[in-house]
């Protein structure tokens, strides 16, 4: 899916934005999974790019951050 495009069409139906980030924490959140940093580590060595800044900012707010 073209990002962008269905970030425009979420918005004009009003339905609420978030990345993959979000979509971690709430798995979290709900149980699905026990930890998001040990995703985050499969990700990127899978090539999956994310900023640090980001990513210690989603550990803290999973009270994972060290």
């Amino acid at each position: 899916m073209d990002e962008r495009r269905g970030r425009q069409t979420a918005i004009r139906q009003g339905l609420p934005l978030f990345g993959v980030l979000g979509v971690l924490l709430q798995a979290k959140r709900i149980g699905k999974i026990e930890r998001i940093a040990s995703v985050l580590d499969r990700m990127q060595s899978n090539g999956y790019r994310i900023s640090q800044a980001l990513i210690d900012a989603a550990l803290k707010l999973a009270g994972e951050a060290s």
